[in-house]
């Protein structure tokens, strides 16, 4: 009788502590009350001369957009992209962004950013790029 009641107790504790873990969120380490993942920062930087391009492997769960931000302090305009569309044109001495969803869950998915001039001269710029869960245009 008392392995049964032994037993018993035993599997009421194992399915309290089995639901108490499966109704919380998982959160990242120290963050307290936070429930989705931080914004995944790839870089940033300046770029002073020819066309700035980088490319990134982006994942859906690491956000839903890739953002590209760019403070133009050269003297013309420059057209920024992200896989060749969703583009812009950042006059002289602004800043604008653009971004792009992103839809790759299992295998990554290549995105690049590039930012060139119309003319072909060359560009003096700020940028930064990050993967958000917001599309922040």
């Amino acid at each position: 009788m008392n392995r049964i009641i032994a037993f018993i107790l035993a599997l009421v504790a194992s399915i309290s502590l089995f639901t108490a873990c499966a109704a919380k969120p998982a959160t990242p380490l120290g963050t307290g009350t936070e429930t989705t993942p931080p914004d995944l920062e790839f870089g940033q930087g300046t770029h002073i001369g020819g066309e700035f391009v980088r490319t990134y492997n982006c994942l859906k769960k690491n956000g839903g957009y890739l953002n590209f931000y760019v403070k133009n302090n050269g003297n013309g305009p420059v057209l920024i992209t992200i896989n060749g569309k969703y583009d812009r044109i950042i006059p002289a001495g602004t800043v604008g962004h653009i971004c792009a969803p992103v839809t790759a869950t299992i295998f990554s998915q290549s995105m690049t950013v590039k930012c060139v001039t119309a003319s072909g001269d060359n560009i003096s710029i700020e940028w930064k790029v990050a993967q958000r869960d917001v599309d922040t245009t």
